[in-house]
């Protein structure tokens, strides 16, 4: 089992221990029973390349340290990558930074100027930041300028994700955990291997939730409540000696209920029922309900590879969209209701921001890169990008009632 209330003192220690571990390993390098460090491959600049032969700024976190850690979503990143931080205003609004510098937090319609790819697929919205981290390989985060390489909007940074690749061997894994104070719980199942000589598939599923601890003697829940299902499916094959393809398809279905904030006073400064900030809240939507969050994503992406002697030719076509819609009581008054449940007219109702967005995107990216040994390694590349946004935003700030509510 996998208790949570535990992780702040595990970190200590096992981070004491890879420091201890590294000491030795550069202490005694002339020693052959002495452990050497891995090296480690990343492909920030599109090739594989070791962290010492790029010149660029580069944190890589390894899936194992993920695991480990219960690192579950890049925000979570920011406890071990030392000048990145994620913070939201509210569910949907990530807003990166690294080394202090990023795009202004507090709507979810910005383009970050630290960018997010998943296996090159470009996350431009910022709800993107908020799927989770499951069954990665590594996570390389770059500081500084990346347009070059990286495609739109990756001026201040990247944050690349790298999930598990087929393997040729079958292979399943199982993992569960349990969160006894809050009842959260993390269920993933992953199962990999060849499907015939020249094709190899691996699929992931996974369900994550997180259980509330303030009760909203409003509603009756415990707020929040944070529930995320995610399915991946990866498909590599080799058609020819010189062509090989990647397809890879992931669903994100995010759900949160509530929030762990308390409304001390509404926006005229009155007191509103909870003038001591504890476990406890009283506000409710107009409906009665909690806020909410929900984000239901989609990603494709395909992407073949061509050998040419010694150089390569690389195109990747993705394809993402995603429904979003978040509901926000924004001054924490609950609404006053009559013995039936309605409310009553002429009655003060909360100030409630509902916002919702409908997006698609699409990108195309075709390069041509020389060998990695060549005297002077090159890359030329072509990057196309669309998208539509349909984004709706209404606030009834907190206007008097004076008929019936419309639904």
């Amino acid at each position: 089992m996998n208790y949570q209330i535990k992780h702040s003192r595990l970190r200590k220690k096992t981070i004491a221990r890879g420091a201890g571990l590294l000491a030795i390993a550069v202490y005694g390098v002339a020693s052959a029973d002495v452990p050497m460090l891995e090296e480690v491959l990343v492909t920030a600049q599109k090739r594989a390349q070791t962290t010492q032969e790029i010149a660029a700024s580069i944190d890589v976190t390894g899936g194992e340290f993920i695991e480990s850690f219960n690192v579950n979503n890049t925000k979570d990143l920011v406890d071990f990558v030392p000048g990145l931080t994620i913070k939201s205003v509210a569910a949907g609004t990530a807003n990166p930074t690294i080394r202090g510098l990023g795009t202004a937090p507090g709507s979810s319609v910005f383009d970050q100027s630290v960018s997010m790819f998943v296996d090159g697929i470009f996350m431009t919205r910022s709800s993107g930041f908020d799927a989770g981290l499951f069954d990665i390989e590594r996570v390389e985060v770059i500081k500084g300028p990346q347009s070059t390489l990286l495609g739109k909007n990756s001026s201040l940074g990247a944050i690349s994700v790298i999930t598990r690749s087929p393997t040729e061997e079958f292979e399943g894994s199982f993992t569960a955990g349990y969160e006894v104070e809050n009842q959260g719980y993390n269920l993933e199942a992953a199962v990999s291997g060849a499907l015939s000589d020249n094709v190899q598939a691996r699929i992931v599923a996974r369900n994550y939730r997180r259980g509330g601890w303030v009760a909203n003697t409003a509603t009756g829940n415990e707020d929040p409540e944070f529930d995320e299902s995610n399915f991946r499916a990866k498909l590599d094959f080799q058609a020819s000696e010189d062509f090989q393809g990647h397809i890879f398809y992931q669903y994100d279905d995010l759900e949160n209920n509530g929030d762990a904030g308390q409304y001390l006073t509404n926006n005229s400064g009155n007191v509103v029922g909870e003038a001591v900030a504890d476990n406890r809240k009283n506000n409710s939507t107009l409906a009665g309900g909690d806020t909410f969050f929900t984000l239901k994503q989609h990603r494709f992406s395909f992407e073949g590879v061509w050998a040419l002697g010694e150089n390569t030719i690389t195109s990747q076509t993705t394809y993402t969209t995603y429904d979003y819609q978040t509901l926000v009581d924004v001054d924490g008054l609950p609404p006053q209701l009559d013995g039936s449940g309605a409310v009553i007219p002429g009655s003060a109702v909360p100030d409630e921001v509902d916002q919702r967005e409908d997006y698609e995107q699409i990108t195309q990216e075709i390069r041509f890169a020389s060998a990695d040994d060549a005297k002077i390694p090159y890359i030329l590349g072509v990057y196309y990008y669309s998208h539509d946004l349909r984004s709706q935003f209404l606030d009834n700030d907190g206007l008097n009632v004076v008929g019936p509510v419309p639904s």
